[in-house]
């Protein structure tokens, strides 16, 4: 199998991907000449047997359930980090105004809907007020067409009000060392709440996610809240490195313009950074290789003064590796 990069993002992908419109429940949707779960699961076993990585899906294939049938067998056939799948938005998957299209609203509920339906963890900052629920699993019952919380129960509260009922004992202290050599501090806290906006779906439950919340001692407001679907329960060591990853590229943009030049990125998420990034090193390093020719048994020192990060390291020597040959 040949691998390329997927456009401008970095990914290594197969050049062959493989598309799962055929697989889903056939009394789902529209198409009811597709293969159910049992069959369609040897195909994908198949394709990643074969050296494909490359899947592609959307929410509009059978209702959803295609997502769903693609995510449970490469949760059970491959390793998330070596697969890249892409979904899609924009048909109809329900009545309403914001049901179908490419508004905002739309997009942003499709993002959340897919993610689940593929079984993919997420870890999404939100807008504490925005959202309610309740810490608790609350009693449900189906009136008319849909499900509603049964008479008595407690009222559902906004994350911001969940988060101010949290003890004192539920804060573990964190810290961390910037690019820069300081050391930063902070508050991580998560529990387990139960969301109104799943009884909206079709399936009706509650919906169970992680709530985790970023907040510095001393901070009138959290840095940040975030809700997350996890494989595993939060750790202090993963909710640190979620929460605060944009502070890593904030710390090697400040670095790198500093020693580099490099006066704007744009883009302002790891994923992208380590190459646009390596790209502006590019020229520095010519640039010393150049005034290093005549000199015996040079070498390039990209620093050790912060931890690597894999993604970082992996380009800057492949690229160090090219630099070596070519100059």
């Amino acid at each position: 199998m040949q691998y390329v990069k997927l456009g401008r993002t970095g990914l290594d992908v197969s050049r062959l991907c493989l598309g799962c419109m055929s697989y889903g429940a056939p009394d789902r949707g529209g198409h009811t000449w597709t293969l159910p779960e049992a069959e369609a699961r040897p195909f994908i076993k198949a394709a990643l047997e074969h050296g494909i990585t490359f899947f592609d899906t959307a929410n509009v294939y059978s209702d959803g359930s295609s997502e769903e049938i693609v995510g449970r067998a490469l949760k059970d056939f491959a390793r998330r980090d070596e697969v890249v799948v892409a979904t899609k938005v924009q048909g109809r998957m329900r009545p309403g105004p914001n049901g179908a299209g490419l508004s905002r609203a739309a997009i942003m509920m499709e993002i959340d809907n897919s993610l689940r339906r593929l079984g993919m963890e997420f870890f999404l900052q939100v807008d504490a007020s925005k959202h309610k629920g309740w810490d608790h699993r609350v009693q449900t019952e189906i009136k008319r067409v849909r499900r509603h919380v049964q008479t008595g129960q407690p009222v559902a509260r906004t994350l911001a009000q969940i988060v101010s009922g949290w003890s004192q004992a539920v804060w573990k202290p964190c810290s961390w060392v910037a690019a820069g050599g300081q050391t930063r501090k902070t508050r991580l806290a998560w529990g387990e709440v139960f969301l109104q906006q799943g009884l909206q779906r079709p399936e009706g439950q509650l919906e169970a996610l992680w709530l985790v919340v970023d907040w510095p001692a001393g901070d009138s407001e959290p840095y940040h809240y975030y809700l997350a679907h996890l494989h595993r329960p939060p750790t202090r060591a993963l909710c640190l490195k979620l929460s605060r990853s944009r502070w890593h590229v904030e710390q090697y943009f400040q670095r790198s313009k500093t020693d580099l030049g490099l006066d704007h990125f744009e883009g302002r998420s790891w994923q992208g950074f380590h190459h646009h990034l390596v790209l502006s090193a590019i020229a520095y390093l010519f640039i010393l290789s150049v005034y290093l020719r005549s000199k015996k048994n040079f070498w390039c020192d990209v620093g050790t003064d912060s931890p690597p990060d894999p993604a970082l390291a992996g380009e800057s020597e492949r690229l160090l590796r090219l630099l070596s040959q070519q100059v």
